[in-house]
């Protein structure tokens, strides 16, 4: 195999490889994109949970008022009971005092059992507009989430493709100049091991090279390294 044909075959690989780790990259945002989504189903699926709760405790209250207005009137009727059986002015007089508090009393309860029914009626109103909202979006988002999953799938698939080919790439490689790209590779950020040289500069680094290693380089009879970025 002739020092062209090597070079060929190693930018052949490298351009699988290349694509292998775009690819991979796209692959390794998707979890957190799926986690993203599952999170605003969550926080849907919390803001229906949350009016829930807060027309639960609304309607507690209001249960607890009602019985404590229960009893009040209850307080009240044998109040209005013990005044039939007064025998005195001040007692008869006391007597009317409690009950005019008792009234006062349970008017202010029913004030506040008014307010808890108006609560009632707002909170059941968040509740089914939260439970419609979730209905909706939570359906948009699975939908957003099949779609990424069937995405993942794509390029999953594609990966082992491309993994393949470089795979059937790298058999032609000779052991000893698959053992150098390898080497090379293995020192780059961005695990490329082969750069052009235009005018003397290698598009690996931007730096020109000695002129004597470009002479010798344009003879294409083997294989140069960049003494600068080592590609």
């Amino acid at each position: 195999m002739s020092i062209i044909q090597q070079i060929e075959v190693l930018i052949e690989l490298q351009e699988l490889e290349t694509q292998i780790r775009k690819a991979s990259s796209v692959l390794e945002e998707m979890p957190h994109k799926l986690e993203a989504l599952e999170e605003e189903k969550q926080a849907l699926r919390q803001a229906v949970e949350n009016a829930s709760d807060a027309l639960g405790e609304w309607k507690r209250r209001y249960r607890e008022q009602e019985s404590e207005s229960q009893m009040m009137l209850n307080r009240i009727d044998k109040s209005r009971a013990k005044l039939q059986q007064v025998k005195t002015n001040k007692e008869y007089t006391s007597s009317l005092k409690e009950i005019d508090e008792l009234k006062h009393q349970h008017s202010m309860l029913e004030d506040a059992m008014l307010e808890c029914l108006d609560r009632i009626e707002e909170e059941e109103k968040q509740l089914q507009k939260s439970s419609k909202e979730m209905e909706l979006q939570t359906a948009e988002l699975d939908d957003a989430l099949e779609t990424l999953q069937q995405e993942m799938d794509r390029i999953r698939e594609r990966i082992q493709s491309l993994s393949d080919q470089a795979g059937a790439v790298s058999e032609r490689v000779p052991d000893d100049l698959k053992q150098v790209y390898q080497r090379v590779k293995s020192q780059q950020p961005r695990g490329i091991a082969l750069a052009r040289v235009t005018g003397a500069v290698c598009q690996g680094c931007n730096m020109n090279i000695p002129p004597q290693l470009y002479i010798e380089l344009q003879r294409r009879d083997r294989l140069q390294f960049c003494p600068n970025c080592q590609r």
